[in-house]
C-alpha cells in the first residue's frame, strides 16, 4: 500500500536557524513494490551456513558469491545455491580466515577485505586467485572495507577504538589513500560515525554500546567511476569523491525522518542494563537518522529507511537525489548487495535468499 502520510523532516542543513520548524514530504506519488523471492538456500552442497557476512557480490544474474565468517569461507554459487567454487580457511597464499567485507572492481576484480589474515586477496569473478598484499598496520587502526581505484590506487575504510579509552575523542571513520605500487599510505579524511554510548565507573570503562538510531556515516562503492560515495546522515547530501580525494559530485538527500517513539525507546531500554541505559538515553536522538543501510547501483541510490511499519522500506533515488520508487522487504531482514538483476538478502544468520530487482515501468 502506497504510504500516504506525511512524514516530517528536519531541515537540511541549508536552515541555519535553530528553530524547531519541520518540512513534510508527501509520499503517496511515490510508486512502491516488493521484491519477489526468487530462492533461499543454508547450504551449499555439503557447506551449511553458521554466520553469514553482511556483503556479497552479484557477480552475474545466476551466481553470487558469499562468505561465512563462523565457518570461514568465501564461496560462489549459483542462483540455487549449487556450489561453483570455494576459497578455503588457512593463511596461505589464497586462502582466508575471516572475509568481512568484499567489493568487485571495473575490471571485475573482487577485493577480499581478511581481517583474520589482515591482508588483501584478488580473485577474478569466477574466484580464481590472482594475488594478494598485506598493507603495513596504520596508526593502530584495523581495515574495514578497500574500495579500488586507478593505477593501483585505493581508499582504505579504518576503524579505531581509541574513543572506548578517552572520553574526549568521539567514533571516527577514518578514509586514507594507498598506493600498492610503493605500498606507501598518502592524505587521510576523517568524519564522524555513528556515537558509542561509554559507561564509566572510577574512570574505568565499564560498558560501551553503539547508540541506534542516531546519526551515521555510510558509504558505497561507484565500480563505474572507480570511485566512493559518503553519506553522512547529519548532513543533507551525498558527495562522490575519488582516490586523491577530489570530489566529483554533490547529491541533495532529502528523506522523511520520524521521531523516537515510546515502543522503541521501551524495547531499547529492556536491551540495557540499568547503568548502561542511563548512559544510553542520553545519547538518543529525538528523531531516527533517515538511513540505516546504502547501496550504488546502475545511476541508482538505495537507502534503507528507519521509518516504523511491517516491512522493510528503502528508498531509491536517482542521480539527482529524487526518491523514484520505494522498495519493501521483510521487516528482519539485511540487504547484502544489490545489481542490474538480483538482491542479495541475508535472511537470518544461515539462511541466504535472491530478490529479483526489478524495474518499473515509471523509472526513466
Amino acid at each position: 500500500m502506497r504510504n500516504n502520510i506525511f512524514i516530517v523532516l528536519f531541515i537540511g542543513l541549508s536552515m541555519v536557524s535553530c528553530s524547531d520548524k519541520v518540512k513534510e514530504i508527501d509520499l503517496s506519488d511515490i510508486p512502491e513494490f516488493t521484491p519477489k523471492a526468487l530462492t533461499s538456500f543454508d547450504q551449499a552442497d555439503s557447506l551449511y551456513f553458521s554466520h553469514l557476512s553482511y556483503k556479497s557480490i552479484g557477480v552475474a544474474s545466476d551466481r553470487i558469491i558469499i562468505a561465512d565468517r563462523q565457518n570461514k569461507f568465501v564461496i560462489l554459487v549459483d542462483d540455487e545455491g549449487n556450489l561453483i567454487e570455494q576459497i578455503r580457511e588457512g593463511r596461505g597464499p589464497g586462502e582466508i580466515l575471516d572475509v568481512y567485507e568484499m567489493t568487485k572492481s571495473s575490471e571485475n576484480i573482487v577485493y577480499l577485505n581478511d581481517s583474520g589474515n589482515k591482508k588483501v586477496l584478488m580473485y577474478d569473478e569466477n574466484l580464481n586467485f590472482l594475488s594478494e598484499f598485506k598493507p603495513k598496520p596504520y596508526e593502530g587502526t584495523e581495515i574495514v572495507n578497500i574500495y579500488p581505484g586507478v593505477n593501483g590506487s585505493f581508499i582504505f575504510e579504518l576503524t579505531t577504538f581509541d574513543f572506548l579509552e578517552n572520553k574526549e575523542k568521539d567514533r571516527e571513520k577514518i578514509f586514507v589513500q594507498y598506493n600498492l605500487e610503493n605500498k606507501e599510505y598518502g592524505d587521510v579524511k576523517i568524519i564522524k560515525d555513528r556515537p558509542y554510548a561509554r559507561t564509566y565507573l572510577d574512570g574505568r570503562l565499564v560498558g560501551a554500546s553503539e547508540v541506534p538510531y542516531s546519526d551515521i556515516a555510510l558509504t558505497a562503492y561507484n565500480s563505474e567511476n572507480e570511485s566512493l560515495f559518503i553519506y553522512e546522515t547529519s548532513k543533507s547530501e551525498i558527495i562522490e569523491i575519488d582516490t586523491f580525494f577530489d570530489t566529483l559530485s554533490i547529491t541533495p538527500v532529502n528523506l522523511p525522518k520520524q521521531e523516537l517513539s515510546d515502543t522503541e525507546l521501551d524495547s531499547l531500554r529492556d536491551g540495557e542494563k540499568s547503568e548502561q541505559w542511563k548512559t544510553m538515553s542520553s545519547y538518543l536522538p529525538e528523531f531516527k537518522s533517515e538511513a540505516e543501510r546504502f547501496f550504488y547501483n546502475n545511476n541508482r541510490f538505495w537507502l534503507q529507511s528507519n521509518l516504523r511499519g511491517d516491512y522493510q522500506k528503502w528508498f531509491v533515488l536517482n542521480m539527482d537525489g529524487q526518491i523514484i520508487k520505494i522498495a519493501r522487504f521483510p521487516k528482519d531482514v539485511m540487504v547484502t548487495h544489490i545489481s542490474d538483476e538480483n538482491i542479495g538478502v541475508r535472511l537470518n544468520d544461515v539462511e541466504f535468499s535472491l530478490f529479483k530487482n526489478t524495474k518499473l515501468e515509471t523509472e526513466d
